[in-house]
């Protein structure tokens, strides 16, 4: 008997009821890719939102920097001129959302102990949205700025000789002798001025004075002052009028250094010492003492000594001016002075001695353009028949010599407007 064929059925391999082994990984799958997309809308809405958030903070940063700053040089309230600022800039230190912090001086880094220079560091946090599935911490940032403020300097503050000591045992602070000596200039002294040495023989053409006497009182018979009646003992102290200049400015990497030209300075790491040298013009940053002995300068480059040991210089040739390109800097808004000596060595006490001399200057027969400057120590001079241009700022100033004219030179430390800056 013929029997048909039987068609075979085909079976679906999932009929109903049934199931695989891979039942349930597109899900699995699918949750992965969705917890993936969630992380990748959480970088652009949350991450969008934390760059907007630091830029703001940024701004605000800076700006309540620069007013703490303006506030440090005006005697305002520093901290309060900072915070306010924060607050009107959209972070008002309230400990949840914000924490804006003022610090004067800084602790660490830029200006670290400097009074001039104002820390302001704001953290700010921001509520996430999606993020939160894939980093479930708070979202905040930091930023903070460092800036400074260099009070205005007055110019006229800086006489032909100032003495910024209050005190040096017996010594008068300033102390002149000789004969035929002519001071072009203010003179002024934190405590006693003296004079030795023979009658008449010293002529101070401008304002002098001093916080306590001038020693001997009856000194008219030594000291001629023109007009007589500028000389006011008993005055108020002054500060030292250099007191913004700061050394490191003078070294590779600071300010002053950086600015001034290639190939006409030097760093000396250790003692520097020159014995009738032809020609040592330029700029000399010395970490240590300096001996210079009988030495010619090119006037046309100048000289300059920055050290921070003692300077010692003996019967220099013929004329003798400081290193030009350091007054170019003013015009570059770099506050600069046209030092001839600046020496850091010496102790802020009543020690007067010659062993904290900083600067030992002794000259015949020369005319020497530039100021010295000796914040720490003396500066003993010796001038004679010549004349010496500038000013000289020291611990103590101890003056020798006859027929020599001292005259002050402002257009070596011109005036400064108040400086405000981010430093950092």
């Amino acid at each position: 008997m013929y029997r048909k064929p039987v068609k075979p059925q085909l079976r679906h391999p999932l009929s109903r009821g049934e199931k695989s082994p891979e039942s349930g990984q597109a899900i699995v799958l699918i949750a992965f890719i969705m917890v993936g997309l969630l992380a990748i809308l959480g970088l652009s809405v949350d991450g969008g939102g934390i760059l907007f958030l630091y830029r703001d903070a940024r701004n605000a940063t800076d700006a309540s920097t620069l007013a703490a700053a303006y506030a440090r040089c005006t005697d305002g309230d520093l901290v309060e001129a900072g915070l306010n600022t924060a607050s009107r800039n959209g972070f008002n230190n309230d400990g949840t959302q914000n924490i804006v912090t003022v610090t004067n001086p800084p602790a660490s880094g830029t200006g670290a102990g400097d009074s001039d220079y104002i820390n302001v560091q704001i953290q700010a946090f921001k509520p996430s949205y999606f993020i939160h599935l894939v980093y479930p911490n708070p979202l905040w940032i930091t930023t903070d700025a460092t800036g400074f403020c260099r009070e205005a300097f007055d110019s006229s503050s800086v006489g032909a000789i100032f003495g910024i000591s209050n005190g040096c045992n017996q010594n008068g602070v300033v102390e002149i002798s000789g004969a035929n000596q002519n001071i072009i200039g203010d003179l002024f002294s934190n405590a006693d001025t003296k004079q030795t040495g023979s009658g008449n023989g010293i002529v101070v053409d401008g304002n002098a004075g001093t916080v306590t006497t001038f020693d001997p009182p009856n000194y008219s018979d030594k000291v001629t002052f023109v007009p007589p009646s500028t000389y006011t003992p008993g005055v108020e102290p002054r500060d030292n009028p250099f007191d913004w200049v700061d050394m490191d400015d003078y070294r590779p990497g600071g300010l002053i250094w950086e600015a001034l030209p290639e190939g006409q300075k030097t760093h000396h790491t250790g003692d520097w010492v020159e014995n009738q040298t032809d020609n040592v013009s330029g700029f000399h940053m010395v970490e240590g003492d300096v001996t210079l002995r009988q030495i010619t300068v090119d006037n046309t480059i100048g000289l300059t000594v920055v050290a921070t040991g003692k300077i010692n210089v003996i019967s220099p040739n013929s004329e003798m001016k400081y290193y030009e390109p350091l007054l170019t800097l003013n015009d570059n808004d770099i506050p600069s002075v046209g030092f001839l000596f600046y020496s850091e060595f010496g102790t802020q006490s009543s020690n007067c001695s010659s062993s904290n001399d900083a600067i030992d200057f002794s000259t015949n027969n020369i005319n020497a353009t530039g100021v010295l400057f000796a914040p720490n120590g003396g500066i003993s001079g010796s001038f004679s028949d010549g004349f010496y241009k500038g000013a000289l700022v020291g611990w103590r100033v101890s003056l020798s010599g006859s027929d020599s004219d001292i005259i002050r030179d402002p257009t070596l430390f011109p005036p400064q407007p108040p400086r405000v800056s981010i430093a950092d």
